[in-house]
């Protein structure tokens, strides 16, 4: 592995989890928005 494409790793890694966490807050935000509308 490459000395410059660690860092790009890491961050590659940590973007991949704010995308996850946000994707996560916005499925719950529709869940709870269906479960609103339904009852």
């Amino acid at each position: 592995m490459e000395s410059w494409s660690l860092p790009h790793f890491f961050l590659y890694l940590y973007n991949l989890e704010i995308v996850k966490g946000v994707r996560h807050l916005s499925y719950e935000h529709l869940c709870e928005d269906s479960n609103a509308q339904l009852s």
